[in-house]
């Protein structure tokens, strides 16, 4: 089965991923890290399909910092939320220590 039309494919959600991941906006910035890692698949697919052995050896290495690059972004959510959340307990408390 001739594959050529996947690095077409592959391509153009790469082009995505790093359109997103370039954002200001931290979702999109996940999103690019998971569109990333769909274009790994896509590459390692077609690597494996014309015995790329490098480029599939690439793709595995930018799959693992894509990786990282998702986590480091989702735990940066997770503490903003939480500095959020306490933000909102000072202001509590400050309120009821103003009206006692």
């Amino acid at each position: 089965m001739d594959f050529d039309w996947l690095q077409w494919l592959a391509m153009v959600v790469t082009v995505g991923a790093a359109w997103f991941t370039a954002s200001s906006q931290q979702d999109r910035r996940l999103m690019g890290f998971w569109a990333f890692l769909a274009s790994n698949a896509l590459w390692g697919w077609w690597a494996l399909q014309h015995a790329a052995w490098g480029l599939l050896v690439l793709q595995l290495a930018l799959a693992a910092m894509n990786i990282r690059g998702a986590r480091r972004n989702a735990e940066h959510r997770i503490i903003q939320f939480d500095v959020a959340l306490r933000g909102l307990a000072v202001e509590r408390l400050n309120l009821e220590f103003h009206d006692a």
